[in-house]
């Protein structure tokens, strides 16, 4: 699975977690942030560590593995 097809779901958890968490949101709406940058993150400290990344949907049905 690209990155590409796995920014939905992160978009909507961080827009969850943004609704629910008040430091996170002014974490979130940051104006140098960017998903994509996220995105790159995530997939950059999966690798350091030797691992997979797992993306489920909302339901817990797991999408694909990168």
């Amino acid at each position: 699975m690209a990155k590409k097809g796995i920014k939905p779901i992160i978009v909507a958890y961080l827009e969850d977690r943004a609704k629910n968490d008040e430091l996170f949101a002014k974490a979130y709406a940051k104006e140098n942030k960017s998903i994509d940058e996220c995105i790159d993150f995530i997939f950059s400290e999966a690798h350091k560590m030797g691992n997979a990344v797992c993306v489920s949907d909302a339901e817990g049905n797991v999408r694909g593995y990168v």
